[in-house]
């Protein structure tokens, strides 16, 4: 069994890219983030763990779409990368509201078409932290 671990490691570069005022209003936890990330990859490395070289979309968390999916994708440089979500549907039988309207969101992002094509345009492989592990 592969043990992987998320690193939330954005690169503020490309946050800065796609939206200035989020980038600077995260700038500060973002470099406390790029700290304990440093701290967190060498401890998991020396353990055996399994990660992505970037985890994009923490800046972004409550606020992601696809636009923001698709505009990142084509700026991602990493070998391995993973995208930050928290899709959730509400169901037929329940309105949406509050949380539930950002997680409805997530979802359609990750399961568009859109963003499913730019992912093959751009040759993106998926795969998951078991699948990570054979290509170290």
């Amino acid at each position: 069994k592969v043990a992987g671990m998320r690193v939330p490691n954005d690169e503020l570069g490309i946050v800065y890219r796609l939206d200035r005022r989020t980038a600077l209003k995260n700038a500060p936890s973002a470099l406390i983030f790029k700290m304990l990330c440093s701290w967190m990859r060498k401890r998991l490395q020396e353990k055996g763990f399994v990660f992505t070289e970037r985890v994009y979309g923490h800046v972004f968390t409550g606020s992601i779409n696809e636009s923001i999916v698709v505009r990142t994708l084509d700026q991602i440089r990493a070998g391995t990368s993973e995208f930050y979500f928290h899709p959730a549907t509400a169901g037929a039988d329940r309105n949406l509201e509050g949380r539930l309207i950002q997680n409805e969101r997530e979802f359609s992002a990750l399961t568009s078409q859109e963003v499913r094509s730019r992912l093959d345009e751009l040759g993106f492989e998926l795969t998951t932290y078991s699948g990570l592990s054979g290509l170290s």
